[in-house]
């Protein structure tokens, strides 16, 4: 900035920038799992836009430097075993799916973290039920890449020639409703009929070996009366998944309990119009315009049992559950309607789908981040560095 000297010869004043606050995420972000996904996307799209300075997770490990904010993101490893930095705030990002959060992921919240991260207002909502309170449980939004994820580009190439296309992506578990999508698909068509229905799993998901489904669905492709299905047992860069939800008219996701549902703003984001519950996560983005909702009954029921909850031989004590059932019958009959829907109508919906999507994307994320980072450092001492109370 220029100015005048008292002697009245011009002076330069050199304006210094606030010093950019500095944050480190502990996690991977190169597995091929849905949270290190998260990770890495969190990673580009802040240091795009270079608000906060981030910090490589391994130089907070060696104890040599501390962040103001460190968000813990790491499933591989038990809760709780964390070796926290020595200063600075700490926020737990960590959704539950299935009800209530444990008693023991609660104590390790309360005592040792500033914040808990989630990623829509149902988890929010199962986090406060299990006892986080309420004014650290913030909602940070998950989202797509919209450079990729969008209507326009080239289709993937299926081998099918069926007309009306129906997309599952994800886990073939019983968390996701495969079993539900199965029978439904059985229920709602035969060979004849000009529908087929596309399975996109994982094969290298760490999270959900020996547990899947892929076998049942294997045998339903070789079913000669079954509608055709055609299973997609691959990893598949973002482009390609993107040309299959462009390939698809619909994409279906009955699931019993979600965090998120990444491949649902997938869908939408191409124009491939979700069947989902009306129920859960996906409320935050979907709404009877751009979604197709299928009924579901919740069920809410004490359990007081000790439950594996990945396959890396994890268990939480859980002492109750809370998710959705969608009824066969009630899904059958959604797809046979989305499958007689006129083209105008379909048009319409994804035209809706895509409109919903926009407002979730990485960039609208890592805002979100920023904003929570920077409320957060403005705090006093940490929670963990308190003194015990008497």
């Amino acid at each position: 900035m220029a100015g005048q000297s008292p002697s009245g010869r011009a002076v330069t004043r050199v304006t210094r920038s606030a010093p950019r606050l500095v944050m480190a995420i502990v996690g991977e972000s190169r597995t091929p799992t849905a949270f290190a996904m998260v990770n890495a996307h969190w990673s580009r799209a802040l240091r795009r836009r270079g608000v906060v300075k981030l910090l490589a997770a391994d130089r907070v490990r060696d104890g040599h430097l501390a962040p103001d904010v460190t968000l813990h993101h790491d499933f591989t490893k038990p809760f709780g075993t964390f070796a926290s930095p020595q200063a600075g705030h700490l926020v737990a990002v960590r959704p539950w799916d299935f009800g209530p959060f444990p008693s023991a992921w609660v104590r390790t919240i309360v005592e040792q973290y500033d914040e808990l991260w989630v990623h829509t207002r149902w988890i929010r909502r199962q986090a406060i039920g299990g006892g986080v309170p309420a004014r650290r449980v913030k909602v940070v939004p998950l989202g797509h890449a919209p450079d990729v994820f969008r209507p326009e580009g080239p289709a993937f190439r299926l081998p099918t020639r069926k007309c009306t296309r129906f997309l599952f992506v994800g886990a073939a578990v019983l968390r996701k409703g495969i079993d539900t999508l199965l029978k439904a698909w059985r229920a709602a068509f035969r060979r004849a009929d000009d529908v087929c229905l596309v399975i996109k799993t994982n094969p290298q998901d760490t999270f959900y070996q020996g547990i899947d489904w892929r076998q049942r669905i294997r045998e339903l492709t070789a079913d000669g009366d079954a509608a055709e299905v055609v299973l997609i047992d691959a990893v598949m860069s973002p482009a390609r998944l993107a040309g299959l939800y462009r390939a698809c008219q619909a994409s279906v996701f009955p699931y019993r309990a979600e965090g998120f549902g990444l491949p649902i703003l997938e869908a939408m984001a191409c124009g491939c119009t979700p069947v989902v519950p009306r129920f859960g996560a996906c409320l935050d983005y979907c709404d009877p315009r751009s979604a197709h909702f299928v009924r579901a009954r919740r069920i809410r029921l004490p359990l007081n049992r000790r439950l594996p909850f990945n396959t890396l031989g994890f268990e939480e004590a859980v002492d109750g559950v809370d998710f959705c059932e969608i009824p066969v019958d009630a899904l059958t009959g959604v797809l046979s309607k989305v499958a007689s829907m006129d083209g105008r109508t379909r048009r319409a919906m994804a035209d809706a789908s895509v409109a919903a999507a926009r407002r979730f994307t990485w960039d609208a994320s890592a805002a979100a981040v920023e904003r929570a980072v920077a409320a957060l450092a403005a705090r006093g001492t940490p929670v963990r560095l308190r003194p015990p109370r008497s």
